[in-house]
């Protein structure tokens, strides 16, 4: 395996590490646990950050993979969610606006709508960084 395949390997599995320790820490300080929903993506960013820990012991590909997809998917939930919530709270706020005006309010909300997709591109992070490990070229 060339050098830089490898340095390419370790710093996607370090960037890994570090995004999901850093999405982790802010969501526990936004005190993002105050329903199920809420735990979902801080239960998979901890299992992440665990198996990305095993994985330099123990390969668990099969498992890294099922989280992974399921921290991606927890991602668009989350868009969902966020955009639902502000959706609702815009339409309590403007009752006599229309649907296209409570989208784009929605957007801008009080709740960031677009910050779960982070939770994807940890995902892909994490994705990228399995496929260089399997690759020995």
């Amino acid at each position: 395996m060339p050098a830089t395949h490898s340095k390419t390997k370790n710093y996607t599995g370090y960037l890994f590490l570090f995004s999901c320790t850093g999405l982790l820490l802010e969501l526990l300080l936004l005190s993002h646990i105050e329903s199920v929903w809420q735990r979902i993506p801080l239960s998979l960013l901890a299992l992440g950050i665990l198996l990305q820990v095993l994985a330099y012991k123990w390969p668990l590909r099969g498992l890294r993979k099922i989280t992974l997809a399921l921290m991606a998917l927890s991602g668009l939930l989350g868009i969902y969610l966020h955009l639902h919530n502000n959706y609702e709270f815009a339409a309590e706020l403007y009752a006599s606006a229309d649907p296209l005006s409570l989208l784009l309010q929605s957007l801008s909300g009080a709740v960031p709508a677009l910050s779960p997709a982070a939770m994807i591109m940890v995902a892909g992070i994490g994705y990228l960084h399995l496929q260089l490990a399997n690759t020995n070229t």
